[in-house]
């Protein structure tokens, strides 16, 4: 039951997108793995294994299924609002 492969992601016309940021040796390492983890879900491969594959946690594996479900290629591609580190003080 532990093993059981989650539903396979419906991503075609996204595919060549996340394909590309793979590929690219200038996108930031955390954007090439949500489109690893998201074409490794296209092809029904279990939210675990997928996890161990690319050395995350199956919570990170169903933030980005979820994320892409909702908003498409744009859900992965921006960091949620509020992340990152705070605005430091600003020069009069």
């Amino acid at each position: 039951m532990a093993n059981r492969p989650a539903p396979s992601l419906a991503i075609d016309d996204d595919s060549r997108v996340l394909t590309t940021w793979i590929r690219s040796p200038t996108l930031p390492h955390r954007q090439v793995l949500r489109a690893q983890v998201l074409l490794r879900a296209a092809e029904g491969i279990a939210n675990r294994i997928i996890a161990e594959e690319l050395h995350c946690s199956v919570p990170t594996v169903l933030l980005w299924r979820q994320r892409f479900q909702e908003a498409g290629v744009a859900g992965p591609e921006q960091d949620a609002p509020g992340r990152g580190r705070p605005a430091g003080l600003s020069r009069p």
